[in-house]
C-alpha cells in the first residue's frame, strides 16, 4: 500500500553566501508533501553524517520508505530490521498561529525541556518495543534550530530519562550538520556543570540581514521576542 501524499507546512531557513554585491541570504526551498520533506531531510542527514567525525549507524545508507501505519523508514543493517522515525522541532507558545510566533529570545533550559517533552510523547506512542528504533530531529524554521547549548542540555535530559530510542540526533538541513543527542559521552559531572550555567539566548533573523561589503553581513534581532511558555519540569 502506497503512502498518500500529505501537504505539510514548513518555516523559513537558509544560509548566507557571497552574492553579486555582497553576502546574500539563500532560502532553503522544501518540497510540498510530508513524505517528500522527510526524504529531503534524510538525504541531508546522510550527507552530513558522511562528513562527520561521529558514526551514525542509522545514517550509513539510504533507508527504505515504509507504507502508512508503520515507522517512517526501515534501515538495512544486514541483520535484524532497524527503523528510523523523524520529528520536526517546533516549540510554540499557546494560541500561536504559525512558525512566525516562535520565540526568538528564550531560556536554553526551557527550550531543551520543551523538546524533551515532544520526544517523550513520541516515545510513549510506541511503548515498549523490541525493534531498534532511531529518531531524527530536524527544523524547517530558523527559530527552532538547536543551539550548541540546547544540544548539550537536551543530551543530558535524554541520558537520564526513559525513552524507547536507540539513538537520537538532530540535523540542520541548511548547515548540513548533524548533532548526536543520545547516546553521548557526557558524565553526570559534565551535565551538572552544563545545567549550572544560566543564560538567555537571542536568535537573530537571518532573513533580514544587511550587507556590509563583499563578505560581511549584520543580522538584526528578530521582531518577535516572546519568551517560551514556562512550565513545570517533568520528574
Amino acid at each position: 500500500m502506497k503512502r498518500s501524499r500529505h501537504r505539510k507546512p514548513t518555516g523559513r531557513t537558509g544560509y548566507h553566501a557571497p552574492g553579486g554585491d555582497g553576502v546574500e541570504f539563500h532560502e532553503l526551498v522544501f518540497p510540498d508533501s510530508k513524505e517528500e520533506i522527510e526524504d529531503f531531510i534524510v538525504e541531508a542527514a546522510i550527507k552530513a553524517a558522511a562528513s562527520s567525525d561521529e558514526v551514525f549507524p542509522a545514517l550509513l545508507g539510504p533507508p527504505g520508505r515504509n507504507p502508512e501505519n508503520h515507522f517512517d523508514y526501515t534501515i538495512e543493517t544486514g541483520s535484524d530490521a532497524e527503523y528510523l522515525e523523524l520529528m520536526e522541532v517546533v516549540v510554540l507558545p499557546k494560541k500561536s498561529e504559525g512558525y512566525e510566533d516562535g520565540a526568538t529570545r528564550y531560556d536554553p533550559r526551557e527550550m531543551a525541556d520543551q523538546v524533551w517533552k515532544q520526544i517523550k510523547r513520541k516515545s510513549r506512542k510506541y511503548g515498549a518495543r523490541r525493534q531498534a528504533l532511531h529518531l531524527l530531529l530536524y527544523a524547517t524554521d530558523w527559530r527552532f534550530e538547536l543551539s550548541p547549548v540546547v544540544v548539550e542540555l537536551l543530551s543530558c535530559l535524554l541520558a537520564r530519562r526513559h525513552h524507547v530510542f536507540r539513538t537520537i540526533f538532530f540535523v540542520s538541513p541548511n548547515k548540513t550538520t548533524v548533532d548526536p543527542l543520545f547516546p553521548v559521552k557526557l558524565t553526570e559531572e559534565d551535565c551538572k556543570a552544563i545545567e549550572a550555567k544560566r543564560s538567555i539566548a537571542i536568535r537573530p533573523d537571518p532573513t533580514r540581514g544587511e550587507k556590509h561589503g563583499p563578505n560581511a553581513i549584520s543580522l538584526p534581532l528578530a521582531r518577535n521576542e516572546r519568551p517560551l511558555r514556562r512550565s513545570r519540569r517533568d520528574p
